[in-house]
């Protein structure tokens, strides 16, 4: 028996594009330097997940983490020790934002962390390991009221997750690069290789996001893990990072 069960991740909402162009910095952080008389200290654990499946995670050395300093636009990067722990000391107080990156995992980020100084505040993160495998076919099925989507996974991934894009209404592609959606669904599959969501992207919801009768719409479909993400500032839609490496691209014309 199949169990198939849905989480809606992110927004599905009007995209607001903003951009902006700064320099950064980038040094190697040392604790024995006080940045500023009103200074605090940044640390936590970098939790590693081989698959979303897993409940356990690996604290290992290694992870890289880059903090950089809203005002100063200064970045400094440390590494994780034996237990997957990060230190950050003598950080002047202000407004910082994180990335944390491994080989072979997808990144997580982190905007808008206050720091007042005075002592020590504590920031866990986690990273998923990149699928290696591909979803191998899907399907996009118009119905009356619907549009149904089939796929198929590798017959040795009978637990995973997978991410399903949809595209902005008008645009004639979809990918999951900050922009280029409109929506993401995250739904996980177990005891299977063969996923099925039939009535689920209603037409009254593909209106909802702006699609019309007749126009068309794409679904871009990646298996995923979903430990590494982040909410994108310019978006304000879940990223995803941790993605298999070539999706499947499906399209149908809306009911």
């Amino acid at each position: 028996m199949k169990k198939i069960f849905f989480k809606t991740v992110g927004l599905c909402a009007i995209l607001m594009v903003a951009a902006s162009c700064t320099k950064t910095t980038n040094n190697t952080y040392n604790s024995s330097i006080n940045y500023n008389t009103l200074a605090g200290n940044i640390q936590g654990f970098v939790h590693l997940y081989n698959s979303s499946m897993i409940t356990t995670p690996l604290l290992i050395e290694g992870d890289t983490v880059a903090i950089t300093n809203n005002l100063t636009n200064i970045t400094y990067k440390t590494i994780t020790d034996e237990t997957g722990t990060y230190h950050f000391n003598n950080l002047s107080a202000g407004t910082y934002s994180f990335v944390i990156t491994k080989p072979g995992y997808g990144l997580t980020k982190s905007f808008g962390f206050e720091l007042v100084g005075g002592g020590t505040v504590y920031k866990n993160f986690s990273l998923g390991q990149i699928p290696t495998e591909n979803v191998v076919t899907a399907q996009a099925i118009p119905d009356t009221g619907a549009i149904n989507i089939a796929a198929n996974i590798p017959s040795n991934e009978t637990n995973a997750s997978i991410a399903i894009y949809i595209s902005i209404p008008s645009h004639t592609e979809v990918s999951n690069a900050e922009g280029d959606y409109s929506c993401v669904f995250i739904t996980s599959v177990s005891g299977t290789s063969t996923l099925t969501l039939n009535n689920f992207f209603t037409k009254t919801f593909l209106y909802n996001l702006g699609f019309t009768s007749g126009s068309k719409i794409y679904f871009s479909l990646y298996q995923v893990n979903t430990n590494s993400n982040y909410v994108s500032p310019i978006t304000n839609l879940s990223v995803f990072t941790a993605l298999s490496n070539t999706p499947v691209v499906v399209s149908a014309v809306v009911p």
